[in-house]
């Protein structure tokens, strides 16, 4: 939350003479109309799609603060200021925030896959002990970091940020603005290939968090990703690491995933030794916890406070997040986005999740690989030759996830390949409708249901219809 006239001050303007305007309490921003909440100030951004000034009758009506445009509108009666860009607008704010705030401690977290997991896992720990402001979902762009900074409140002690990216850069420019105090960093993998052209500059871009941090602030690095443990060497701040493989200053021992979607492990922070619960499944679940363990101890904290928090973590929507699913079945849903390495994560807490049942795996295309696609897909059917009893494949791509499952030993027989253009809507939702017959003629009771792929790819649907609802997953 800001007042108008921290606005006008962000941007280096005269605020209104009128007190009762300037005085006005602005409760966070937003560049979507069909999402604001009365006082958030609208941004009026112009993209290739849409022009935000269209919307800005739309805005007053539903009780916005004031407007950032390029053209003011007439007739308007709340403040219309004026820029040349007023996203960067939006950036001078965030920035002229936490300087103000210059007690409230920033944590950000980057990750090729993981970060919002991770995030949660430590906003849930830390406010255990601190006023906590978080990113919302995956507020973790150019528009998403300013909109959380700018809902954070005065008193606040601590902001939990996520930060992606999708070229070199990204986070330096992130960081310039917004200076984080603790750095973590969960993963490099596979993501935005396409983008960064190899794994080598995926590694720097999220080096990028941890060569921008103080001297006096500490990087959280995952010390079982070698590509994340290098950047120890990147940054001047202190370094702690976190392992479920090795000795580090927090590691994971005796990992064990329960039939209610919950995974417990034996933690070892320095001298304390304990036992953590996170329901969040296997290795994603272990990962994110130590990650916030290492975070919580970073900023004072004991492991029962760390123990209460993390118990108090429920999964993301589609996100490893154990359902009900139709037939009797049990749905894993991690249908928000997919690469290899996530992609093999979820079928390693299939296996761990499968009982009497069979074991199904529906895998879309994962996207933005580039020149990398063919191989990815094919590593991932290999890993589903190993986990998964059935493979229903939805995509172009993917024909090569079910030619690396055959190729692996998968009885062909057990393989379903249904083609799909992402880019033409009526075959998508096609490819998805036979998936889900598909579903409906097979599965029986105790079979537990895998379904993941590219968010491009509308997977997300398939788990909706496939899964029976659940008070408590709304």
């Amino acid at each position: 939350m800001f007042m108008l006239v921290d606005l006008y001050r962000a941007l280096r303007r005269d605020p209104p003479q009128d007190p009762a305007v300037a005085g006005v309490a602005c409760t966070g921003l937003s560049h979507d109309t069909r999402i604001l909440q009365p006082g958030e100030v609208f941004l009026a951004l112009r993209t290739d799609q849409r022009d935000g000034h269209d919307f800005i009758p739309d805005a007053v009506s539903k009780g916005a603060a004031a407007i950032l445009c390029q053209r003011p509108l007439p007739g308007v009666r709340i403040p219309q200021i004026r820029v040349r860009d007023p996203n960067d607008a939006a950036w001078k704010l965030a920035s002229y925030l936490v300087r103000q705030r210059s007690n409230m401690r920033i944590v950000a977290i980057t990750g090729s896959y993981g970060k919002t997991t991770t995030k949660e896992a430590i906003a849930a720990v830390l406010e255990e002990r601190f006023a906590v402001c978080r990113a919302l979902g995956t507020e973790n762009n150019e528009i998403g970091i300013p909109r959380t900074v700018a809902r954070s409140m005065p008193g606040d002690d601590v902001l939990v940020l996520e930060m992606g990216a999708q070229w070199r850069g990204e986070i330096a420019g992130y960081c310039r603005r917004i200076r984080p105090h603790i750095g973590v960093v969960t993963a490099v993998g596979p993501v935005h290939l396409e983008l960064f052209g190899s794994l080598e500059r995926v590694q720097h871009a999220k080096a990028e968090l941890v060569q921008a941090l103080p001297a006096r602030g500490t990087a959280v690095l995952n010390g079982d990703d070698p590509r994340v443990r290098q950047m120890s060497a990147a940054t001047r701040a202190n370094v702690l690491t976190y392992s479920a493989e090795d000795i580090a200053d927090v590691s994971g021992k005796n990992v064990t995933v329960l039939s209610d979607g919950w995974t417990q492990f034996d933690v070892h922070a320095g001298s304390e030794v304990g036992q953590l619960r996170i329901q969040v499944l296997g290795h994603a679940g272990v990962y994110a916890a130590l990650a916030a363990t290492t975070v919580g101890r970073a900023c004072g904290m004991t492991l029962e406070d760390i123990a209460t928090g993390l118990a108090r973590v429920r999964p993301a929507p589609g996100r490893l997040h154990v359902r009900q699913g139709r037939n009797g079945s049990v749905l894993l849903d991690d249908a928000y986005n997919a690469n290899r390495v996530s992609a093999t994560l979820a079928l390693e807490s299939l296996a761990q999740l499968g009982g009497k049942g069979k074991r199904f795996a529906v895998f879309g295309d994962m996207l933005e690989l580039g020149e990398y696609t063919a191989a990815e897909h094919r590593g991932l059917g290999e890993a589903a030759a190993r986990h998964a009893d059935r493979l229903v494949t939805i995509g172009n791509d993917s024909a090569e996830t079910a030619a690396g499952a055959r190729a692996a030993g998968m009885d062909p027989a057990h393989i379903t390949e249904i083609p799909a253009n992402r880019a033409d809507d009526a075959a998508l939702n096609a490819a998805l409708d036979s998936a889900e017959a598909l579903l409906e003629t097979e599965v029986k009771p105790k079979d537990v249901v895998l379904i993941k792929g590219s968010h491009g790819m509308g997977l997300y649907r398939l788990a909706e219809r496939w899964a029976v609802a659940d008070p408590a997953d709304g």
